[in-house]
Parts: C-alpha cells; structure tokens; sequence
C-alpha cells in the first residue's frame, strides 16, 4: 500500500492547495472531525464523503453547522462544505493518489469560495425559485462512511 497520496486541502478563508496525506481515510476522518476552535472533536462522528465525478470526492466535517464551523466552500446554490474539506481520489474505499495535472485543476476549480456547478464539469440545476427556502439539497448523493463500512 502506499503510504502518501496527493490530495488537495482546502481551510477556511484560505485557497486551495495540494497536499501529501497518510493513505489512512480513519485518519482522514480524524482531520475533519474538528470542534469550532479546529481541535479534534471529542465524540466520534461518521464523516461525509461526496463524490464530484470521476472518482473525484469531497471529505469535510461531520455535523459542520452543527458544530458552527466555518462554511469552507458552497457548490452549487444549496451543497455547503465546513472546516477542513478535502478533495481526493478514489477507487471504492480506497485513497488514490492524485496525478500533478488533477490536483492543480481542483485547486482551481475550488478557487472560489461559491463553485459553480458547471465549473465541475456538472449540469445546473434549478430546483425552482426560492420561496421554499429548502438551502440543504445536496450536490449528489452524499455518503456517510462508519467503521462498520470496514
């Protein structure tokens, strides 16, 4: 197994930049699984996994709301990131290391703090007006990842 990976981390108020991490996704949820002063979180809580395409994914923060954590990015109009996201490859429930070329064009994806649906490579879409206030569909199906998964 390999040891690193390429991934790209994304803080709050910060840009996106590519980074080696341990190829360990418990340890990964031990990243994001932070309280509001960014320290790890007492209690144990599955983390999110969100895969963009491709086997591309996003993994952040269980409960970020919950936790007043810092919105880190928005996809779309309704899909909100908090704390520490990561953006990594997957094959299953493997860590894939990121090629150079992959990990740059998600550091620009990510650029913004609001990412346009299309920027990824996604089709926009209109859940009708606003009058319903529903601000929590997800980007796709979101995945939440157990030990029992294991």
């Amino acid at each position: 197994m390999v040891q690193k990976i390429k991934a790209v981390i994304i803080k709050p108020n910060h840009i996106p930049e590519p980074i080696y991490i341990d190829n360990d996704l418990m340890a990964l949820n031990r990243a994001v699984n932070i309280d509001a002063n960014g320290n790890p979180h007492s209690d144990f809580m599955p983390f999110e996994i969100v895969e963009i395409k491709d086997n591309i994914n996003i993994i952040s923060s269980p409960n970020g709301q919950d936790r007043s954590l810092p919105v880190t990015r928005t996809i779309g109009r309704y899909s909100k990131f908090y704390g520490i996201i990561y953006i990594v490859k997957m094959q299953g429930l493997d860590l894939v290391s990121m090629d150079d070329r992959e990990a740059i064009d998600y550091c620009i994806k990510f650029l913004d703090e609001t990412v346009p649906l299309e920027r990824l490579g996604l089709p926009s879409i209109d859940y009708g007006d606003d009058s319903d206030n529903n601000h929590d569909m997800p980007l796709s199906g979101r995945l939440e990842i157990t030990c029992d998964d294991w």
